[in-house]
């Protein structure tokens, strides 16, 4: 799972400006989902590491959560019929699968391995986390000179703030949803 995490924050490296990792959600989702699973490899031989794992853990699988069905439901159907069938059309339809799926994946995964529990009451903090990514979104936007995401332009700035909160307060209870299912169901509480 590291290994196609870096391989994936390399090709993105490659693509964008590096800045770029601060304007796009789905950027925040990859390299937290690293640092998650990082911290999870150090957290098995070092305790000190276990607080920084179950967090990173948390913030990565809410987002994941947003990212990946927000893309396949909104933003593929715009995006993928634009994609040539070139090379490049092709390396770019199999860099947004990758990008778009994969971290969810490996979320769910390092959770279920390291047999993580969730701390449900964090919710409010993944409520801040997904807000947050408002102020990100809209620097984005100002910078380089064009809408993030096509669905929340900023052409309507209540409208987008709006938007980029609800995505917050979504994040926050599909976390919760989350957290509930997997602290009542993974191995530990057997």
């Amino acid at each position: 799972m590291l290994i196609f995490c870096f391989m994936m924050i390399a090709s993105n490296m490659f693509q964008y400006k590096l800045v770029y990792f601060f304007y796009y959600v789905t950027l925040w989702g990859l390299v937290t989902t690293t640092l998650a699973i990082l911290a999870s490899i150090k957290a098995a031989k070092y305790r000190a590491w276990q607080k920084t794992a179950v967090i990173s853990g948390q913030f990565a699988l809410a987002l994941n959560l947003t990212i990946t069905p927000t893309f396949w439901l909104f933003l593929a159907p715009i995006f993928y019929p634009a994609f040539p069938w070139t090379f490049m059309g092709i390396f770019t339809r199999v860099s947004m699968f990758t990008v778009h799926t994969l971290p969810l994946f490996f979320s769910l995964t390092n959770i279920h391995l390291t047999d993580m529990q969730l701390i449900e009451a964090d919710y409010k903090r993944i409520i801040l986390l997904g807000m947050s990514y408002t102020i990100a979104n809209g620097i984005g936007t100002y910078m380089i000179g064009m809408p993030i995401y096509p669905i929340a332009d900023w052409k309507n700035v209540p409208l987008t703030i709006f938007l980029y909160c609800l995505n917050g307060l979504i994040m926050g209870l599909l976390y919760k949803l989350a957290a509930k299912y997997v602290n009542n169901h993974l191995p530990f509480n057997k």
